[in-house]
């Protein structure tokens, strides 16, 4: 097993000096067990492709920076995703089938939060490459790109139409979620490696396609999902009807949009609860109208209750 001092060739297991005409088991008594070394649940459902167990395992040695520089080898923004994660690896975890599963996110929260408040950074051991890669787009994409091509020796710049990078991180999820220092914090070590960020740069328009193929070996593109899916109805463009992201970026900039004191949110997702909940710090009286019944929103259930607990209807 790994991150453990000692090595076992065969696991503990119970033993009987019980008779087994007495202590009826079958042939356990002298079948000796057979360890066979497997992926866990929780690190299989990681999208990230995390190595929880590892990371647990050190964590509760209270070896936090070998926890966070293991999470850093896939993930380089923990404290993010320990906030924002919906953390489906807690929805198969072992444990639950016991009393209830392990709070995985809150550990990685933690990690996450340990590092930053102790100024850990990202090093860099391979040797420098003679090659160049331009990267379209500074949101959770785009910088984990960065973020690994760079630890390979690449030198990367990343361009983004936003004057400051994130993407969807802040401009999409409300700060009540996911605090500004949080996220400045975590993506301040792409700064200090050495990845280049021109900000405030549209691709296509400020500057070439063909230029950038010019100036770099390989391109990759990151651009997000920033358009959303109309209704198909009409009367979407009066004033105030706002669409999700549109609302939640003018959250995120400090704006406070004039909502009025009674709205209603169309939508069952977790856009739908994050509008909601920002319109409730708003002061607005809210409602959460969908077509379908509660259990079949595709918004995730911790996200429903705390959004009833701060009072929005439904």
């Amino acid at each position: 097993m790994k991150y453990i001092e000692r090595q076992v060739n065969v696991p503990l297991c119970a033993v009987s000096t019980t008779s087994g005409l007495v202590n009826k088991t079958g042939t356990w008594k002298f079948a000796q067990p057979l360890f066979i070394d497997r992926v866990s649940p929780c690190n299989q459902q990681c999208p990230a492709g995390e190595d929880i167990t590892g990371y647990m395992y050190l964590a509760g040695q209270g070896k936090f920076e070998e926890a966070w520089r293991l999470i850093m080898e896939e993930n380089p923004f923990p404290a993010i995703m320990g906030r924002v994660c919906f953390h489906t690896c807690e929805e198969i975890c072992n444990r639950k089938d016991h009393d209830e599963a392990v709070s995985i996110h809150t550990v990685e929260r933690f990690i996450g939060d340990y590092a930053l408040s102790h100024g850990l950074k990202i090093i860099v051991t391979q040797t420098e490459k003679d090659k160049k890669v331009a990267i379209v787009g500074a949101g959770p994409g785009g910088m984990s790109a960065a973020f690994h091509l760079r630890r390979m020796g690449y030198t990367v710049t990343i361009f983004d139409s936003n004057q400051s990078p994130g993407g969807m991180m802040r401009y999409g999820i409300p700060s009540y979620r996911l605090p500004n220092e949080v996220l400045d914090g975590e993506i301040s070590r792409l700064y200090d490696i050495g990845i280049e960020f021109k900000m405030g740069v549209k691709v296509g328009k400020d500057i070439t396609w063909d230029s950038l193929e010019s100036q770099f070996d390989a391109i990759f593109i990151a651009i997000g999902a920033y358009e959303e899916t109309s209704l198909g109805i009409e009367g979407l463009n009066k004033d105030g009807i706002f669409n999700a992201l549109e609302f939640l970026h003018e959250i995120d900039l400090g704006k406070s949009p004039k909502i009025g004191k009674r709205i209603s949110v169309i939508g069952g997702g977790n856009s739908a609860i994050d509008c909601a909940r920002a319109s409730r710090r708003l002061g607005a009286e809210v409602i959460i109208i969908y077509r379908r019944s509660e259990a079949e929103m595709p918004a995730h259930g911790e996200e429903i209750e705390m959004a009833k607990e701060e009072g929005v209807q439904f």
